[in-house]
């Protein structure tokens, strides 16, 4: 996750110094147009709500690669947050907001999937490139939203290999999936040739539980009368006390 936040940041950061160097006319040389270059780069993530911990480490990042490209490359870019909280309709806001400032010329994030597919005809409108490094859903790249890119695998290569390093390196002798209907594990348990999930709506549990724990099965009864049989069902029954009770 950390190498992806770097990643994402540094990738917009050399579009931005190649925009600036193909832009700068004026000046006898590259290296003079990369020095003058001046631009913003948008970041977008769940600062706070429900996972404020991934936003804040996303945007640590970003402010990390976008002070390591500035020293490499004499530029002066800079970075803008905005605070999706990994909900839709909040990244739709960050991104009007973004689209709209012409000083922004690209954008790190969303987090979310489900933040890119609310985002995505907004960006490709304005012309934004966008890049994630959590954003995992299949249908992102294909072909839908132009301007969006990652630097994470999706769902599709992720969950099946997840399931064989489970299996080929921990050697478990049972492996249960739970799916929580949320976005990003729907698409995890997708990709899982031939398993079985179960669902919070298919099994009680308490909120707060993590695990779900099957029913112990009810210990056999031991037979300890020596020189004498196991009773067969057959002769149990006929001496059980529902044969013998008054009608």
């Amino acid at each position: 996750m950390r190498r992806n936040a770097i990643i994402a940041t540094a990738a917009l950061g050399a579009l931005v110094v190649a925009g600036c160097s193909s832009g700068g006319s004026s000046s006898s040389s590259g290296t003079a147009a990369t020095k003058s270059c001046v631009a913003t780069i948008g970041m977008e993530g769940p600062l706070t709500g429900p996972v404020p911990f991934l936003g804040q480490e996303q945007l640590h990042f970003a402010q990390l690669a976008v002070l390591k490209d500035n020293l490499a490359n004499h530029t002066k870019i800079t970075l803008v947050q905005g605070d999706t909280q990994l909900n839709p309709a909040q990244a739709t806001t960050v991104t009007q907001q973004f689209t709209s400032n012409p000083k922004i010329v690209a954008t790190v994030g969303p987090a979310g999937s489900q933040e890119v597919i609310a985002v995505g005809p907004l960006m490709a409108r304005a012309g934004m490139a966008f890049i994630s490094g959590s954003a995992t859903a299949v249908a992102l790249t294909t072909g839908k939203y132009p301007t969006f890119f990652r630097t994470v695998s999706k769902d599709s290569v992720q969950g099946p290999q997840d399931a064989n390093y489970i299996v080929k390196n921990l050697h478990p002798k049972a492996l249960m999936i739970v799916d929580d209907q949320e976005a990003y594990s729907t698409g995890l348990v997708s990709g899982q040739p031939g398993s079985r999930s179960i669902t919070s709506r298919s099994r009680r549990r308490s909120p707060t539980s993590r695990r779900w724990w099957p029913r112990s099965r009810p210990r056999r009864r031991s037979w300890s009368c020596p020189g004498r049989s196991r009773p067969t069902p057959s002769s149990s029954a006929a001496t059980s006390p529902s044969s013998t009770r008054r009608r």
